[in-house]
């Protein structure tokens, strides 16, 4: 299992409220801003509506001739595909996707500012594994 989930909790200096900064890498393609701060609270609620969104997504099955216009789809309505965190500012702008292509389950995702696709070979059960796990830590 690919570990991507990099979480760096830190209190207030005067321990009245804790940040987090955190980001998703796979090998040398990173996701989330690592170098924003986020209320450690509001990172929770994020991850808690993409496993949310996750657990009730149907599996999305493409091949050659229809990937292009089925990415396009679900691109139009992120808030409700996307399976990475929203409404946080580490993750502002960035989607995922996942889908099964050519019978094997990819992340799909674009970061922020880019125009192309990535696609990263995990399974959903792997990832929601990993943001339970983050959720815990927070």
């Amino acid at each position: 299992m690919i570990e991507f989930v990099h979480l760096k909790i830190n209190p207030s200096f005067d321990n009245k409220y804790v940040f987090a900064e955190c980001f998703f890498q796979f090998g040398d393609v990173v996701i989330g801003d690592p170098d924003v701060r986020v209320l450690a609270d509001s990172l929770k609620l994020s991850f808690d509506d993409a496993i949310l969104r996750l657990n009730h997504q149907d599996n999305i099955f493409c091949n050659e001739e229809n990937l292009v216009n089925q990415l396009s789809i679900l691109s139009e309505d992120v808030l409700k595909n996307t399976v990475l965190p929203t409404c946080i500012e580490s993750f502002d702008g960035d989607i995922g996707f996942f889908i099964y292509y050519n019978k094997q389950e990819f992340l799909v995702i674009k970061a922020w500012g880019t125009e192309d696709f990535m696609f990263i070979q995990m399974s959903k059960a792997d990832y929601l594994k990993q943001l339970e796990q983050a959720v815990k830590e927070l």
